[in-house]
């Protein structure tokens, strides 16, 4: 006769087994997920090292922004720094856009962090080494960094039309500073196609006076423009923790007399933009280069009118007493003379926009872009004409996605 096991003993036996899984699985899976980490851990410490040696041989043509510099794993391997792809342990491949943010210290020491949340500012700057960070066309002038030409990639997508209606608003990014990222308003998202509203912020009635009506606040802003901005701002502009993505500021409304009005004798372009924001005094008495209160929105200076356009004769020509001079050189900063080639994205040949520079020789006039393309004074605002709110984004908020193109906006971290 054959004995075989007793009930009791398979169970015996059972329960011996259960307890030795249940010991033994998660040292089994423990030492397979260290063992990944440990991969993973050496897989990192290759781009690092590689980084590394990157900025050595690279370090005199790296730009640098606030001292951060972001480099792509695809920049590695393509400069031999990475000769294969890397795997990645926990499955497939770290991807070629995979980002390694470089940050130099004060004592020039220098800290490395992959796959680090890419700022706005950086994004929009292009690398001038490889041009794999950015997607922009930035050029540095008077200080700060604009977009310039008839067409860069600056387009933005940021707030929506109200709580209710999700739409989407289409900005443009016009530069950026010490203050922050200013954008210029477009209109509401249309699909791939520019925005209806083509950056036109129309204002109630057919004339209405450019200051209140007892010019108490005739240099310090135009009132009546800053209460159209304001209603728009927080009627027709939805934006859920605002001021977590808006830095308030003093908008520029005046200038010393120097450069602001139309001048006797010739006053070349760039005395005028290095006086536009200058407080100053006029025929009346003094008057104040900027808003006393710092608001979320404003309007474009001229300034940055002249320097988004490519031509060289815009911000190399000069105003003269002459207007029909001051119209044939000015129209250059929107288009190629006689042409319809646009030179500005800020250029709208379609009607007037205003602009919070307020003329230096008289309280009821205000400057504007002319249709031409040149910059000239009106003394009332009007029906045909068009406000286009620009807004000041904080300088350190996040990137999120997007080409800035039209089609692929920039998107902002939320």
């Amino acid at each position: 006769m054959k004995k075989g096991f007793t009930l009791i003993e398979l169970l015996t036996i059972i329960l011996i087994l259960v307890i030795l899984l249940i010991i033994g699985v998660p040292a089994i899976l423990r030492v397979i997920n260290e063992s990944k980490e440990n991969t993973y851990q050496s897989q990192k410490d290759l781009m690092l090292s590689a980084a590394e040696k990157y900025v050595v041989q690279n370090e005199e043509k790296i730009l640098w922004i606030d001292n951060v510099t972001y480099i792509y794993l695809k920049e590695l391997q393509n400069e031999g720094f990475i000769n294969r792809p890397v795997k990645n342990p926990k499955g497939g491949i770290f991807p070629g856009n995979t980002l390694i943010m470089v940050t130099r210290l004060l004592n020039r020491n220098l800290i490395y962090v992959i796959n680090s949340p890419i700022k706005l500012v950086h994004k929009i700057n292009k690398n001038v080494l490889s041009g794999a960070i950015g997607d922009g066309t930035y050029e540095s002038k008077n200080g700060s960094k604009y977009f310039v030409g008839p067409n860069p990639n600056n387009w933005i997508e940021f707030g929506q039309v109200s709580s209710a209606d999700k739409t989407p608003l289409m900005w443009r990014v016009i530069k950026v500073d010490s203050e922050g990222i200013k954008i210029i308003y477009e209109g509401a998202k249309n699909g791939d196609d520019p925005p209806i509203e083509n950056g036109r912020v129309t204002v109630a009635g057919t004339r209405m006076p450019a200051w209140d009506e007892n010019n108490t606040n005739k240099w310090v802003r135009p009132a009546t423009l800053n209460s159209r901005l304001q209603q728009w701002y927080n009627q027709s502009f939805y934006k859920e923790n605002r001021y977590d993505f808006i830095q308030p500021i003093n908008w520029c409304v005046g200038a010393s007399g120097q450069g602001i009005d139309y001048p006797s004798e010739q006053v070349f372009l760039k005395d005028y933009i290095n006086t536009e924001c200058v407080d100053g005094i006029y025929d009346g008495g003094n008057f104040l280069g900027k808003t006393v209160e710092k608001t979320g929105v404003g309007l474009i200076r001229v300034s940055d009118y002249l320097n988004t356009s490519n031509a060289d004769t815009c911000t190399g020509s000069y105003f003269t007493g002459i207007e029909s001079e001051l119209v044939d050189r000015g129209k250059h900063c929107g288009r190629i003379d006689n042409e319809e080639g646009r030179t500005n994205f800020l250029w709208k040949p379609e009607y007037p926009i205003w602009t919070f520079t307020a003329v230096a020789t008289n309280s009821n006039f205000v400057w504007r872009i002319h249709p031409t393309g040149h910059v000239g004074n009106e003394g009332a605002i009007n029906a045909a004409a068009g406000l286009r709110p620009v807004i000041n984004l904080k300088y350190d908020i996040f990137y999120d996605s997007g080409k800035g193109t039209l089609k692929d906006p920039y998107k902002i971290k939320e």
